[in-house]
């Protein structure tokens, strides 16, 4: 045994075997650094540790049968051992060796200067403009072909995106702008950071390989694009959602945004713990985003994602919030279709709504999520009470977050400029937010603004946002008339809404005999819905046909929901007297809200 470990020290077997595990070991942090920069698969670095482990019975089967000589490599055997040169190879490994762990060094004592994954240390927060503190998280890359891993990575760069938003010092772009910018040809990051306007992009990969997850995320400085700070985390898929508490301090820190406990406890409530249920939010997430507002009966599809989502964890606010939006979507729709109102539905619509909106409300993780939830409680309510005071704090809080319908309540209390200043503040976060850029140039097309929603609306149609809506009203709003030619193709759209549009312009424009002509082929139709009934009536100045249109819809058991979209739909201030809805006049007065709202344009043929 003894002659044999002779033979082997002889051969320079252990000087191969120290040198290839260190020549090995390098390998495996460059393939680990250059991975994502490169976009290389996720399954790079495991391929190179695994072709290492495969090389290393070889490289030392070839130290122990050839011997490197002058003349090349030899069979040790046909090497005479006077001849033999393998000490000086020996020492050649040595140096070789001394080097490589020199290197190793190196690597180890310059990871403790480089920024990691411990809070860096940064300027004070003074010397940091708050213009550069600015941030856009776009989705990591899956590093896997199966599609559940691509929800996942979406769920984990959602989780990093929230954290850094509770930080009220940086302005992180919100999802729906952020998210637009997935897969391979991408714009560079200077690009994608103009068009966000921010100053910083984070990117990163996930893999999961069986329960193990493996995270790379970097932050990047757009102006030059120089990566500022990057980590690697390792770790079993319970515990994954923990790292983004660590990935916001190291942001903030670079950035010169001082946590303190209060914050740093907000990061650990953000969002969900349970990665199956979080899987199953994204994907209903992901099938509301592509119906809401193209086909909203479809994102029932949705549904059996959230419930599977609040089945495995009852505390996701979000997942709520989002289900109860397909039930109020499918009120509306079931208020505005032609033919005999379905009471009975509507109600059951409605139960369900506010089912899910309480839960939502019950189970939101923080203050500003809350309110947003409190505030759609009270908008789907008989109960107004406190929905001036709701709408204030929803204006009041700085965060990118989407009150959907709350906001609504605004309108009614003729606070049009609040919502204008909500939806700009918005788009600072959102820009690519399409559909808030469209309630944002409707609501100044009627709000006495139209010359700023021009802007908006060339944006979106630049932008090849569609919305036969969009340049007919802004037309109406700036005093002017829209074609036959231009209307001829939302007709063959939408004939209902064209004939409405037809008869508002008429009215603003005095055109008396083309609206009461308009108005009479539209209100024979026994099928036209009550609310569209009172806003013809209201524009053509019958005033007693809008009463009568509003009393009845008073009469339902639906609130004040569709008589809120009677005033805003008709965009003319106060289209039938209050006196004639005592239930919505009793809203009304509970919440504090004037009458006749300021909303609106000056139509010559309405009456009051």
């Amino acid at each position: 045994m003894n002659q044999f470990l002779t033979e082997l020290r002889r051969r320079n077997v252990f000087r191969v075997a120290a040198a290839y595990l260190v020549v090995g070991w390098l390998l495996i942090q460059v393939t680990t650094l250059i991975e994502a920069p490169l976009n290389l698969p996720g399954w790079t670095d495991t391929l190179v540790i695994v072709l290492l482990a495969l090389g290393l019975p070889v490289a030392l089967l070839l130290a122990w049968a050839f011997e490197m000589t002058p003349e090349g490599m030899r069979p040790t055997a046909a090497v005479p051992e006077g001849e033999s040169i393998a000490p000086q190879t020996g020492r050649r490994i040595d140096f070789a060796i001394l080097g490589g762990l020199a290197l190793v060094a190196a690597l180890v004592v310059g990871s403790q200067f480089m920024p990691s994954r411990q809070a860096p240390t940064a300027a004070a927060p003074a010397t940091v403009p708050l213009d550069a503190r600015s941030v856009a998280v776009i989705p990591f890359a899956a590093f896997s072909t199966a599609e559940e891993d691509r929800f996942f990575a979406d769920g984990l760069t959602e989780e990093i995106l929230n954290s850094l938003a509770a930080l009220p010092d940086l302005l992180v772009t919100s999802r729906t702008s952020a998210f637009q910018f997935r897969g391979d040809d991408l714009p560079s990051i200077g690009e994608i950071a103009a068009q966000l306007g921010v100053a910083h992009v984070v990117e990163g990969s996930v893999r999961r390989s069986g329960n193990q997850v493996r995270v790379t995320v970097q932050l990047i400085r757009a102006s030059d694009d120089v990566h500022l700070w990057s980590g690697t985390y390792d770790r079993v898929l319970d515990d994954v959602f923990g790292i983004q508490e660590d990935i916001a301090e190291n942001i903030a820190a670079l950035m010169g945004v001082a946590l303190d406990d209060r914050l740093r406890e907000r990061l650990r409530q953000s969002g969900s713990g349970n990665v199956e249920a979080f899987i199953a939010y994204q994907r209903g997430y992901e099938i509301m985003a592509r119906h809401h507002f193209i086909d909203a009966s479809r994102m029932i599809e949705a549904e059996p994602y959230f419930e599977r989502a609040t089945e495995l964890d009852p505390t996701l606010s979000q997942a709520y919030l989002l289900q109860g939006d397909y039930y109020a979507h499918a009120m509306v729709e079931l208020l505005v279709e032609p033919g005999t109102f379905q009471a009975a539905e509507y109600a059951a619509l409605a139960a369900e709504a506010e089912r899910l909106i309480a839960a939502a409300n019950a189970n939101a993780d923080d203050p500003d999520r809350l309110l947003l939830a409190r505030g759609e409680q009270i908008f789907f309510s008989d109960d107004w009470t406190d929905a001036a005071e709701v709408t204030d704090q929803i204006f009041d809080q700085t965060r990118c977050l989407d009150s959907n319908w709350a906001t609504n309540l605004a309108l009614l209390a003729s606070r049009f400029d609040d919502f204008i200043d909500n939806d700009l503040r918005h788009l600072r976060c959102d820009p690519l937010a399409h559909q808030t850029r469209l309630l944002t140039a409707t609501i100044m097309m009627h709000a006495g603004r139209a010359e700023e929603a021009v802007a908006h609306v060339e944006f979106l149609e630049a932008n090849n946002y569609v919305n036969a809506f969009l340049r007919p009203n802004l037309n109406l709003a700036l005093g002017r008339r829209t074609s036959e030619a231009d209307l001829a193709a939302w007709r063959e759209e939408d004939p209902v809404s064209v004939r409405l549009f037809e008869i508002s312009q008429a009215s603003y424009f005095n055109d008396g005999e083309t609206a009461n002509r308009l108005a009479a082929e539209a209100l024979a139709d026994p099928d036209l819905p009550l609310g569209t009934r009172l806003i013809v009536n209201a524009l053509i100045g019958n005033r007693e046909g809008a009463n009568a249109a509003a009393a009845l819809i008073d009469a339902r058991p639906t609130r004040g929901l569709p008589l809120m979209l009677a005033v805003v739909g008709c965009k003319c201030g106060a289209p039938f007297d209050i006196e004639a809805t005592p239930n919505f006049q009793a809203q009304m007065e509970a919440a504090g809200f004037p009458w006749p709202p300021l909303f609106g344009l000056e139509f010559a043929l309405k009456d009051g």
